[in-house]
């Protein structure tokens, strides 16, 4: 660097052109200085040159070297970024805004311009911090810990400029502060709102803590006090039996200890390696099953510190969860030196972890909650209670109060009314206050509060992606969007929204808006988009909680549950393009031993099962059929659980559609085994439905090699459509199998191609409420009248004539119209060329009903073209 390149860049400061520091920092990496910059030897050779060349103490030069070193190297790993375009700029301003800092910044650079740049150096770090778009004060939990060291030496630099800091050992602490950050806190505790409407979240503790002093003492006294520095426990018990609550007033009555409930998005990104806490912390997490992969590095991580002797002050983690031991707990604990089963804390009841029990008697909620109102009956109350929720939970003891104080018959209901009329009372109440909108629009806010519900929250950004990527969703608005959510949600989480809590009413909410919602793939599938692994865990959840939900029967739920297999495939590592290599692998069998205890995870298993067989068979149908057959084991051996067998009937399906090209034989077996299926569950139409879609391929497989077999399966699907006459989509199975059986026919064998669309016209007859098969009769009429008009006329003409009469009789279906405007030209175009006169006959009959129906494309296009034929 020259000194006139040094005299422009004091200029440019002197003008107050704090970016001109900056730049000129980046014309240094073209000298591949970065590795050499990393060097602490060199950092203090070169601090030594600076402080004989601008008299500063070496303390200062040290300092010195170390922010020009780090504002390099950020300047290059993550330009763009706010760390770049803001911290660098703050500090490095700060330093040349100082006449002492200015000189030794100068002489750094000198010193650096004159150093040999022969080697080549890698330009790129070894690990990239990624998008921290937060401001630096933000930024520090989540930097590693060479570039917390860095910026915490550039901040004691600006302290020790501005004459705030005298002495080494000042410096040395503002550092130790900012290089040893505490995690993030999300603070849970609320203030009852005016209106009570946050009165059920466990933050506003609304309800005293009824007979939790066991459980309570078996986390204050043994675990606390546990001799080891670090410690974790599991907290378990179904929703709304009160672990969250429980973990809340630990947190409030240990005056000694720091710590709170973990914002998610902490687990992933603090340093937990190099954590050293400086007071005793206790930490919460609930529901760990949603952030399984953060949860097992955090816990490793601690552990070892711990096992190493490495923790300054004692730790201790809380998790509360439904289960004890899910595929989180053991994913926690698994791996080669890892240590953190060694600190688990058990309180010695032999269940595994702190089991919540419900609750000895529940009466003091409804004494608390209708305190100055008639009491009702104990006893009876009680009775209806227990057969509300069987489980003893307060959280129900608190609905059920809450309905009888605003006056309603909660002795009527079971537990989902009573949970539906609390929300329509909270909708009513609370979620429009001041709104400006059409139902529609209402419509759209309860959308978006259902996928943040069930994606555990969201900040702006992800809001306002959401809104801006649909037209079904609000129109993104800071000001407006937020604050509704809060209202809808009750809790107000500044610009983005939190999910609607208790889980057991966020729950049903989500589900009530999908049942409603025609858009209901939105509500189910848009939460993986915010949060895969909270998606898929809370509609595990869901699932549990209200199993005989409707929205559970839909389709849409195979897709949430798809894209939930997406999840656990992401956590194996499993790709479509991947699988047949990395196949067959230990955590796969891993999921199937666990898959035994839970029937939520055993459907997750299927499903995965179900995607891995669909694309197998595509590449390895030998390692295809092997899973299947697993499959197979996996529904036999639970026959209770119909979800299990529909995932075998439909991987039967694409298994018999990708070996109906290659290997019929198998096909066929595998065909009868779905049949054998269905029959053994009459009362599982899914699974029928799975056998006539299959036999529709297998038809159209057969119909071009083997008519004979082609028809005999034909046989068998009609008999089925006959047996169960309420199941209309097997009927339709049936009519499209018909119209290719009589498409292939009507070139080989003309009779069979007319007594099949006989059987045909018949099912429309006998099914006038479903328009689908008389458009396949239609369509069918179209391909014999193709056919036959060059050997038939006359038949052609009669069955033209049919097709007409059933245009006719159905004017609210254009496509039979669009089959008769097709035949119509069809035959126009033959007889111009034989008989004129029933060409100039069928031409007026086109006309007419082009002219009735001007704005349906297909019609008025076959009038135009016949209008070229006879010269009209």
């Amino acid at each position: 660097m020259t000194d006139s390149a040094f005299a422009e860049l004091e200029t440019a400061i002197g003008d107050g052109d704090e970016n001109a520091a900056t730049v000129f920092i980046s014309r240094l990496l073209t000298g591949d200085l970065v590795d050499y910059l990393r060097s602490p030897e060199t950092q203090s050779a070169i601090a030594e040159q600076v402080r004989a060349e601008t008299n500063c103490s070496l303390l200062v030069a040290k300092v010195g070297v170390r922010i020009v070193a780090w504002a390099a190297i950020s300047t290059l790993t993550l330009a763009g970024t706010k760390v770049a375009d803001g911290a660098v700029r703050r500090i490095v301003g700060t330093m040349v805004g100082n006449p002492n800092g200015r000189n030794v910044y100068f002489g750094v650079l000198k010193i650096l311009s004159g150093i040999d740049k022969t080697a080549a150096g890698n330009r790129k770090m070894q690990a990239s911090i990624g998008r921290l778009d937060q401001e630096a004060a933000e930024l520090f939990p989540y930097l590693p810990a060479e570039k917390r060291s860095a910026m915490a030496q550039m901040t004691a630099l600006e302290a020790l400029l501005s004459g705030q800091a005298e002495t080494q050992a000042a410096i040395e602490a503002l550092a130790e502060t900012l290089t040893n950050p505490r995690p993030k806190i999300v603070s849970k505790e609320l203030n009852l709102s005016e209106s009570g409407r946050n009165r059920f979240y466990f933050g506003t503790r609304n309800v005293p803590m009824f007979q939790r002093e066991n459980a309570y003492a078996t986390l204050s006294d043994g675990f606390l006090n546990a001799r080891q520095a670090f410690a974790w426990i599991v907290v378990h018990g179904p929703g709304g039996m009160g672990k969250s609550r429980l973990a809340l007033e630990l947190l409030r009555n240990t005056a000694d200890w720091g710590g709170g409930f973990i914002d998610k998005d902490t687990l992933g990104r603090f340093d937990w390696d190099n954590w050293r806490p400086q007071q005793p912390e206790l930490l919460v997490i609930d529901y760990p099953s949603a952030r399984q992969e953060e949860v097992a590095t955090m816990l490793k991580a601690l552990a070892l510190q711990a096992d190493q002797g490495r923790l300054s002050a004692p730790v201790r983690l809380v998790f509360c969860e439904r289960d004890y031991d899910g595929p989180w707990y053991k994913k926690a604990i698994q791996g080669g030196g890892n240590p953190a089963a060694e600190f688990e804390h058990q309180p010695g009841n032999g269940d595994g972890g702190l089991a919540l029990q419900p609750l000895r008697d529940l009466w003091p909620v409804f004494e608390h909650l209708l305190e100055g109102k008639p009491l009702p009956d104990r006893s009876d109350t009680l009775a209806r209670l227990a057969e509300i929720d069987p489980q003893g939970r307060p959280l129900f003891a608190a609905f059920y109060a809450d309905a009888l104080a605003r006056g309603e018959p909660a002795y009527r209901w079971d537990r989902r009314e009573l949970v539906e009329r609390l929300l329509a009372d909270e909708e009513q109440r609370y979620w429009w206050l001041g709104f400006i909108g059409t139902e529609a629009d209402k419509k759209k806010y309860k959308r978006l509060a259902a996928i943040v519900t069930l994606a555990g929250g969201a900040d702006a950004r992800q809001l306002e992606a959401l809104c801006r990527s649909s037209n079904v969703l609000p129109d993104w608005d800071l000001d407006t969007v937020p604050p509704r959510l809060a209202l809808i949600t009750g809790r107000d989480a500044g610009s983005g929204a939190a999910p609607m809590e208790p889980d057991l009413i966020g729950e049903l909410f989500a589900l009530e808006t999908a049942a409603k919602d025609s858009d209901l793939d939105v509500v189910l599938n848009w939460p993986f988009r915010l949060d895969g692994y909270a998606a898929l865990d809370a509609i595990l959840r869901a699932r549990r909680d209200y199993p005989d939900h409707p929205v559970f029967a839909t389709g849409d739920f195979g897709l949430a549950l798809d894209n939930a297999v997406t999840a656990y495939q992401s956590t194996l590592s499993l790709t479509p393009e991947t699988i047949s290599a990395s196949f067959p692998s230990r955590e796969l069998d891993e999921i199937k031993a666990e898959c035994e205890n839970s029937a939520a995870l055993r459907h997750a298993y299927a499903t995965i099962l179900f995607n891995l067989i669909h694309y197998l068979g595509q590449s390895d149908m030998a390692k295809a059929l092997a899973l299947f057959e697993d499959l197979k084991s996996l529904a036999a051996g639970h026959p209770g659980e119909p979800a299990i067998r529909e995932e075998q009937a439909k991987a039967s399906f694409n298994l018999i559609n990708d070996l109906g090209q290659s290997d019929m034989a198998k096909a066929l077996a595998l065909f009868e085994d779905l049949k054998a299926l269905a029959a053994g569950h009459p009362g599982e139409p899914a699974i029928r439905e799975e056998q006539a879609t299959a036999s529709f391929n297998l038809i159209n497989d057969l119909g071009q090699s083997d008519m004979a077999k082609a028809l005999a399966l034909f046989e068998d699907l009609k008999a089925l459509a006959a047996g169960h006459p309420g199941e209309p989509a097997i009927r339709e199975w049936q009519a499209k199998a018909s119209v290719n059986l009589i498409d292939d026919l009507s070139q080989s064998d003309m009779a069979k191609a007319l007594a099949l669309f006989e059987d045909l016209k018949a099912l429309a007859a006998g099914h006038p409420g479903e328009p689908a098969i008389r458009e396949l009769q239609a369509r069918a009429s179209f391909t014999l009248i193709y056919h036959l008009r060059q050997s038939d006329m006359a038949k052609a003409l009669a069955l033209f004539e049919d097709l007409k009469a059933l245009a006719a009789g159905h004017p609210g279906e254009p496509a039979i119209r669009e089959w008769q405007a097709k035949a119509s030209f069809n035959l126009i175009n033959d007889l111009g060329q034989s008989d004129m006169a029933k060409a100039l006959a069928l031409f007026e009959d086109l006309k007419a009903l082009a002219a009735g129906h001007p704005g349906e494309e297909i019609v008025p296009e076959a009038y135009a073209r016949a209008r070229e034929i006879v010269g009209k």
